[in-house]
């Protein structure tokens, strides 16, 4: 009798290590398709990603790049207002002529520095 339920539990043994390797082989091949398309995918995704980074850096560069010509051109228009600044001052500064009044003065300045 012992024989018999030794031998019954070793069939049961090999049936569960059959079901079991049946089951790994059936799940192998059911997601081994599901896994390598969700890795293409993965693949693809850091892919765009990269280039969206690159994409993003050039922006980055373009936009220092716009900056510093913007900064160069703030700069000379300051200068040049301080330019124009110290000649309206000389103009201002000069004698206006006896028996003018201020507005044809003026006038008359503005009219001698557009001839020059």
């Amino acid at each position: 009798m012992l024989e018999k339920l030794g031998a019954k539990i070793a069939a049961a043994a090999v049936a569960v290590v059959l079901s079991m390797a049946a089951g790994a082989w059936l799940a192998a091949q059911w997601y081994a398709p599901r896994l390598e398309l969700a890795e293409g995918k993965v693949e693809n995704l850091g892919e765009q990603v990269r280039e969206q980074n690159r994409a993003i850096e050039a922006l980055r560069e373009a936009e220092k790049t716009r900056k510093a010509e913007a900064d160069r051109r703030v700069a000379a228009a300051a200068e040049k207002a301080r330019e124009d600044e110290r000649a309206a001052q000389v103009l201002l500064s000069e004698q206006r002529p006896a028996g003018m009044d201020a507005c044809t003065a003026a006038s008359a300045l503005i009219t001698k520095e557009l001839r020059k």
